[in-house]
Order: C-alpha cells, then sequence, then structure tokens
C-alpha cells in the first residue's frame, strides 16, 4: 500500500514540473502611441532648418494605438528629412514621447541631439538619445540604437525617412495556475522524501 502511495506522488510530482518547465508565459499586451516635437520649433511635429532657397525640414510621424503582445521589437515612429535647395545642418533637440494605455496609464520622453547637414543625395545628420530606456509602470521601452545615434537618411533614400525603433517588454507575474503547478511538484517531492524515510525507519 505504501508502494503504491508512493508510486502517485512520485507520478503527481513528475507531471506537475513537466507541465510546469513545458508551459511557456503568456505574453502581456501593451498598447501605446508616440509623439514627438523639436525645440526649434517650439515642440511641434516638424521643424526648419536653414534660411531662404536652402533648407532642411524634419517632421516626425507617430504611431497611433499600437498594440503588441511582449516581448517584441516594435517601430516607434518615422524621422522625415525634405529639403530645398542645398539643405541645411540639423540643430537642437528632439524629444519623443510615448504615452501607454495598457496596461496601465502612463507617459514619458526620451531627448536626444540633433546635429549635421542634410543635403538631397547625401547626409552627416544625426539623431543622439542621451538615454534609450524609458519604463512606464511594468513596461520597459528601449531604443535600438546604434553607436553614435541614428543616421539620418537624406530625401532620395527611402523619401528620406528614417525609422525609431524599440523593444518593448514587461515584468511579468506568474499566472496562478503556475504557481499552482509549481506547488503541487514541490508537495509531490516533500510527500516522496517523507515516504521514503518512513520506509527506512520501518525496514531499520
Amino acid at each position: 500500500m505504501t508502494r503504491r502511495i508512493s508510486g502517485v506522488f512520485v507520478l503527481l510530482a513528475l507531471s506537475a514540473l513537466a507541465f510546469t518547465m513545458g508551459t511557456p508565459a503568456l505574453a502581456d499586451t501593451v498598447t501605446f502611441s508616440t509623439t514627438g516635437g523639436f525645440s526649434a520649433s517650439g515642440g511641434a511635429s516638424s521643424a526648419i532648418f536653414g534660411s531662404g532657397p536652402n533648407t532642411l525640414t524634419l517632421s516626425y510621424s507617430g504611431i497611433v494605438n499600437s498594440t503588441v503582445g511582449t516581448p517584441t521589437n516594435s517601430s516607434a515612429g518615422f524621422m522625415i528629412a525634405s529639403v530645398l535647395g542645398t539643405g541645411g545642418d540639423a540643430a537642437g533637440t528632439f524629444t519623443l514621447t510615448i504615452d501607454q494605455t495598457v496596461p496601465s496609464l502612463g507617459s514619458g520622453g526620451l531627448s536626444g541631439a540633433l546635429s549635421g547637414t542634410i543635403s538631397e543625395s547625401s547626409s552627416g545628420g544625426t539623431l543622439d538619445f542621451s538615454s534609450t530606456t524609458l519604463v512606464l509602470g511594468d513596461v520597459t521601452y528601449t531604443l535600438q540604437q546604434p553607436p553614435g545615434g541614428y543616421d539620418l537618411v537624406p530625401p532620395t533614400t527611402l523619401n528620406g525617412e528614417t525609422s525609431i525603433q524599440m523593444h518593448i517588454d514587461t515584468s511579468t507575474v506568474p499566472e496562478p495556475a503556475f504557481l499552482g503547478l509549481t506547488g503541487l511538484g514541490f508537495f509531490g517531492i516533500v510527500g516522496i522524501t517523507f515516504l521514503r524515510n518512513r520506509r527506512l525507519r520501518v525496514r531499520g
């Protein structure tokens, strides 16, 4: 009888542990939007650099109510360059704002420095964020910025669109079922140990 009970405990413990180890964590859903503003234009989403017939215009196109499962890579929007004449020098700062509605309300900004000259067919322009990580509640947004910042492309490359990419991840709380299976496996192992020690005492 004791051997049969011991076998049941072994079966329960191994089944629970196998299921627990083989069950992936459920993805958390995140819904967010992005906006951006230039210091050169008082925080507007577009700014003109240069004067007269030679100007550079930088515009930001954001993301509206994007819903993703985490962890994932996602677009944070696009920087778009357009040029008149010989172009101009990018200057000042750009602030990327992330507004989160799910799983919790939150908002925050990341600031980047603009520099370099952009013409119709060539670019030395960059956007360099001093900090690339923003945490809103349990969600972490990390810009995938190359060393030295994003290289802004000229109008003749990809229509002047530079994609700003980021990684989104969450601090996942274990599901109740996951915790229950883990506990079942633990108590199964305790039961096996108890019965084994009892059997040894009886034999001794």
